[in-house]
């Protein structure tokens, strides 16, 4: 892997260097220290993939609902996102009504313990490589199968 590139923001020079990725969840800062990435020695520009931001927002909102005791709305609103998901489909998922999704993530109300604790379980599942669409899928699929077949594994999403 090359160590070195040139920043595409100032003339200086992007390193491949340990760094400390913050994210604003719901006003409480997530600090994750333990990443690498190229960081311009004159402007301070971090260069990131889109896949590694998502896969940090993920980490952060995992944080987030795992460490505090309870949540308000505009933090179940960024895991919601971070883990790449609909209203409709998170409603779906939990079997609760869209409205009432809406209602929590709107609301400066503590979200019930229950919803934050599927949040970071689906969460968890995102960041293991399982495909949160085919849970979508097998909410709508009537009830009563009689045969399931074992999925081949997938790769470690990024």
């Amino acid at each position: 892997m090359e160590l070195k590139k040139p920043c595409t923001h100032c003339d200086g020079e992007s390193v491949y260097s340990q760094y400390t990725y913050r994210a604003n969840v719901a006003g409480v800062t997530v600090s994750d220290p333990r990443q690498m990435a190229y960081v311009c020695n004159v402007c301070g520009e971090v260069l990131l993939t889109t896949g590694e931001v998502a896969g940090l927002q993920r980490r952060a909102a995992m944080t987030a609902l795992r460490d505090l005791p309870s949540i308000r709305g505009e933090a179940l609103r960024y895991a919601r996102k971070a883990a790449g998901l609909r209203l409709v489909d998170l409603a779906r998922l939990l079997d609760i009504a869209p409205e009432t999704i809406s209602r929590y993530e709107t609301s400066n109300d503590a979200v019930p313990r229950a919803v934050q604790v599927a949040m970071h379980g689906l969460l968890l599942l995102r960041e293991s490589g399982v495909s949160l669409q085919s849970l979508i899928d097998a909410a709508t699929k009537p009830v009563g199968a009689t045969e399931l077949v074992v999925p081949a594994p997938t790769p470690h999403a990024a």
